[in-house]
């Protein structure tokens, strides 16, 4: 399943907010007044350590969980009225300047459990839109392990590229074959994942746990 649709008025409000807050903290951090997401490239092209702040920061952003819930409404039936979410929503910065993060070809099946039907939102924040290369949902078979997404196809996939404007939103399940874009050199995109809630199947899959620094900071401060 893949179908890209236009959002409604109150989803793109819930966006902007998004995008405010987004500018903010770039403000914030970089000390300098930041009006649009553009400026934040040439801030982070240069180092990478910046690039992982404003990438963390972006991912506790608390609009994010606003939209989460916002968007649930314009997924089908079933999955509106029985879903739960899969994973916290996701903030990704791509570009030219972070070759190394560029998701090759994957399934996002591989990091829910097997047993379990899936459905992704994918938006982008940029004004000019944002592209992915879809594939479909065959079975593939060159699976490698990839030390940053765990796994990775090497099969040969015939992909179509698929220009996501903003204002809209691309709506696939888990099986999906998919990959990064090269044609932006500067995207930021966000996703929700959401999960078919099955009594037989069930399996927490958003989980918390506190930082292990932290954990090990105060137990060498009260055991010294």
């Amino acid at each position: 399943m893949i179908k890209i649709i236009k959002l409604n008025p109150s989803n793109i409000e819930k966006l902007e907010i998004v995008k405010k807050e987004a500018l903010k903290i770039s403000s914030t951090l970089f000390k300098k007044k930041i009006v649009n997401l553009e400026e934040i490239r040439d801030l982070i092209k240069l180092s990478p350590k910046k690039r992982q702040i404003i990438f963390d920061s972006f991912n506790m952003m608390h609009s994010l969980q606003m939209l989460h819930y916002e968007m649930k409404n314009i997924l089908t039936k079933n999955f509106k009225e029985n879903s739960l979410l899969w994973t916290y929503p996701q903030i990704r910065i791509d570009g030219d300047f972070a070759d190394n993060f560029t998701a090759p070809i994957h399934k996002d099946a591989w990091i829910l459990s097997h047993k379990k039907k899936g459905c992704i939102i994918w938006l982008t924040l940029n004004q000019n839109g944002g592209n992915l290369l879809i594939g479909s949902n065959q079975k593939l078979k060159k699976i490698i392990k990839n030390k940053y997404w765990g796994l990775e196809s090497k099969d040969e996939i015939i992909f179509k590229e698929k220009k996501i404007k903003y204002g809209e939103a691309l709506i696939f399940d888990h099986n999906l074959a998919h990959r990064s874009s090269l044609k932006d050199d500067f995207r930021i995109s966000i996703q929700l994942r959401y999960e078919e809630i099955n009594l037989l199947n069930f399996r927490r899959s958003v989980t918390q746990k506190t930082d292990p620094l932290i954990k090990n900071y105060w137990f060498k401060r009260f055991n010294n």
